[in-house]
């Protein structure tokens, strides 16, 4: 396996992504609370700012699942071809008359033959 995500990585990622958004939201409401948070009408014409929030926080949780779904596409795939690389590998060993031996961790499994006489 060439990058071997467990579900804990993804555990870490979504926690680490709820604690990005927690911290743009404190941002934005400690403005508010501490009275410095001034409500544009737009009379004068301007363009109302976007807040940071506004600004990167869609898009960043939009940019952060994308990724993270396709983490686990791509470890979905890997697991997929591991399996089937690893189903060829016994078949081939039993064909030549051996044993198979699997010794699996947790960065995947492995295929050995024994060659019995």
């Amino acid at each position: 396996m060439i990058f071997p995500f467990n579900r804990y990585v993804f555990i870490v990622i979504l926690f680490l992504l709820l604690m990005a958004y927690n911290a743009l939201y404190y941002v934005e409401i400690r403005k508010f609370l501490s009275g410095s948070y001034t409500f544009d009408d737009g009379v004068d014409g301007d363009r109302r700012k976007k807040s940071v929030l506004q600004k990167f926080g869609t898009g960043g949780m939009v940019l952060i699942i994308v990724l993270i779904l396709a983490l686990g596409a791509g470890a979905f795939f890997q697991l997929k071809t591991n399996h089937e690389s690893n189903m060829e590998r016994m078949d081939d060993c039993l064909a030549e008359g051996g044993t198979v031996v699997v010794e699996g961790s947790t960065l995947g499994t492995k295929v050995l033959c024994e060659k019995t006489e």
